[in-house]
């Protein structure tokens, strides 16, 4: 991981032959500390080489921390985080996704596709040669089920509802994906104009369990992305609450 100084001034130099960088730190090791961290990329910002901070696989309390120590000593935050989401694997939305949203900051989730496991039954029939193989998971096989039923009613195909899935779970979502083919890059392009409802979603969420774990299950088990909140169940035992829903994307109908 790019933590200290010189290692991210040897990474810099590396690159030197852009004009600017939007750097990102790969990944957390537990082995520096925060100031550390956001001095040192601070120095690269001050300077003018870097324009923002990105992190990516970190877990959410270092973001935090990390955002929180640079709000108070005036140095750049990180702006987005890069972690792994999709329809079958959505552990980001336990509690990477609700900082997101409360910091400000841009979603750019990796593996939106499930790394190739996510396949009609024809598909799957087929199996095709080429390209990665995965071997699916029960979930990745529920999930393609009603991935497939959605991309019959939106008249698409699997991938690009899978991208619209996310794009529509939260805002500011910028889905990283990669293609092999022209086709390929034709299809994530088109997948822009995939524009899912709250049914659409349901359907797909309801494919595969996913337990959002204590406490958000013991709170307020809708809120974690939809806002749809529900009064935490001492509150609602002293009457009715009201509360503002959260801001949906723009890609959500």
């Amino acid at each position: 991981m790019l933590t200290r100084l010189l290692e991210i001034h040897v990474a810099y130099q590396y690159y030197i032959r852009l004009i600017f960088l939007q750097l990102y730190v790969h990944w957390w090791d537990f082995s520096v500390s925060i100031p550390e961290l956001m001095q040192s990329l601070n120095h690269l910002v001050v300077s003018g080489k870097v324009l923002a901070l990105g992190i990516s696989d970190t877990p959410a309390w270092v973001v935090t921390k990390a955002n929180e120590y640079a709000r108070n000593h005036g140095l750049r935050q990180f702006s987005v985080y890069q972690g792994r989401w999709n329809a079958s694997i959505r552990d980001l939305e336990r509690e990477i996704i609700p900082m997101c949203r409360e910091e400000g900051m841009g979603i750019v989730p990796w593996g939106v596709l499930g790394g190739g496991a996510f396949k009609t039954e024809e598909q799957r029939q087929k199996a095709t040669s080429g390209g990665r193989k995965v071997e699916p998971t029960e979930n990745d096989i529920k999930v393609s089920r009603a991935l497939e039923s959605v991309a019959v009613r939106k008249n698409t195909i699997i991938t690009n509802v899978a991208q619209a899935y996310v794009s529509s779970k939260s805002t500011y979502v910028f889905p990283l994906v990669g293609c092999r083919t022209v086709q390929h890059l034709k299809d994530n392009i088109d997948a822009l104009s995939v524009h899912l409802n709250d049914e659409d979603i349901k359907e797909i969420d309801g494919a595969a369990p996913f337990d959002l774990g204590f406490p958000g299950n013991f709170l307020a088990p809708t809120y974690h992305l939809t806002g749809d909140v529900k009064p935490v169940f001492a509150l609602a035992m002293g009457g009715t609450m009201d509360y503002v829903a959260d801001p949906k994307p723009f890609s959500r109908e």
